[in-house]
């Protein structure tokens, strides 16, 4: 549908790749498909999902196309990808934040925020690394994140959120800056 290259299509603002889906101009699969492959490009070394989902988000994308070819658009969110902090609760996912998530992957179902996102026809990516913060571990233990490595550098004017679990992001290589019209 678009001749953009995967990393022109993973800097376009929500605000620019849903007018493009909306116009049917871009494809969810096709902006799926390249944000799937920048994360697998940069994913080894940033280590910013703890669990990706590239065959939900796929089979979402397609389900998204579908029904915006039939007309049925449903919003600025409709076939956009996203993924979500490790907080959250998502079906059929662990959480690293709850002691209990192992015996419990059967019946946790979609957190609140997860749930109206989908409803809203976003295409889920899979769960975002973070640090304990917001699961109270200790602030002096910070740095390392669940995976191990070496620190992560703060966001800067580059775009590349690092979530130290107080703040909710794009994923990793979204533009963050909007634009002023």
């Amino acid at each position: 549908m678009t001749t953009k290259t995967d990393k022109e299509l993973c800097y376009l603002t929500i605000k620019e790749a849903a007018e493009l889906i909306q116009k049917q101009e871009l494809s969810p699969v096709e902006l799926t498909q390249a944000h799937l492959r920048r994360i697998e490009d940069l994913d080894g070394r940033l280590r910013s999902f703890v669990a990706l989902t590239p065959d939900e988000a796929m089979t979402e994308a397609r389900a998204a196309e579908a029904e915006i070819l039939r007309g049925n658009y449903r919003g600025p969110l409709h076939g956009i990808p996203v993924a979500h902090k490790d907080q959250y609760d998502a079906k059929g996912l662990p959480c690293r934040g709850r002691p209990d998530a192992d015996q419990l992957i059967d019946l946790i179902e979609d957190a609140t925020p997860i749930r109206k996102l989908r409803e809203a026809g976003s295409v889920f990516l899979g769960k975002l690394e973070m640090d304990g913060w917001a699961v109270g571990e200790d602030a002096g233990s910070q740095g390392h994140g669940a995976r191990g490595g070496p620190p992560r550098q703060a966001p800067g004017r580059r775009g590349i959120p690092v979530d130290r679990g107080r703040n909710s992001h794009s994923p990793v290589h979204w533009r963050l800056e909007t634009r002023r019209e």
